[in-house]
């Protein structure tokens, strides 16, 4: 049996189909999958590749419960995102998972074309430097644009973890809603957090952040 991983497009770095070959028959397994994000080539010639040469193709289906769904590429929505976003003056909030690495790396293209800044929860900067060597165009919480939300819970996630470190060093960027809402125009698309933060209690913000600007 040969069992050979074949990369695709997704959020996640390195995800793979696997083409398992035995007994002169030919498996796909696609994996997790999509066809809008940065790596959509990797699909298109897997398609070219190996079509009319499968004898069984296993496809993972998210969305086919949604006929006619369509989503944006990165590539579209990069220019789209930024014309939504030039010109305002008031804070943006972008719901997105910080695993999500392609669109971080969008949003952080548009933060940079509109110099702007763009701010990540403590969660999202910790996943971030873990990834920063497997994906170096990934934005860092330590470069000049980028600010740290340190929500008390991640603090204390972190710290039970033995990463107290990580949070003394990320409290250099550090920012709060009182921070934000004095610079909001700097801030045109700030908000790459984890689902956890829109689940805050903004009353308690600027302590539950570890402080404020």
């Amino acid at each position: 049996m040969k069992l050979t991983a074949l990369p695709v497009d997704h959020a996640a770095p390195d995800s793979v189909a696997l083409l398992v070959e035995a007994d002169g028959k030919k498996v796909l397994y696609s994996g997790d999958l999509r066809f809008h994000g940065r790596k959509q080539p990797h699909w298109q010639r897997l398609i070219h590749d190996l079509r009319g040469t499968l004898d069984v193709l296993i496809l993972e289906g998210t969305t086919i419960g949604r006929p006619g769904a369509t989503s944006l590429s990165e590539r579209a929505l990069e220019p789209r995102l930024t014309r939504i976003l030039q010109g305002q003056q008031s804070l943006a909030l972008v719901f997105c998972s910080a695993q999500n690495l392609d669109r971080i790396i969008t949003i952080h293209n548009v933060v940079k074309k509109l110099n702007k800044r763009m701010v990540v929860d403590l969660y999202g900067a910790y996943a971030l430097h873990v990834m920063r060597d497997m994906v170096p165009e990934l934005p860092q919480w330590d470069w000049p644009e980028m600010r740290v939300v340190q929500w008390r819970y991640q603090q204390e996630l972190l710290r039970r973890a033995g990463k107290e470190d990580f949070i003394e060093k990320t409290a250099k960027h550090r920012i709060g809603w009182q921070g934000l809402q004095a610079h909001a125009s700097e801030y045109p698309s700030s908000g790459v957090f984890s689902y956890a933060l829109f689940y805050e209690d903004r009353s308690e913000c600027p302590t539950a952040c570890g402080g404020d600007e």
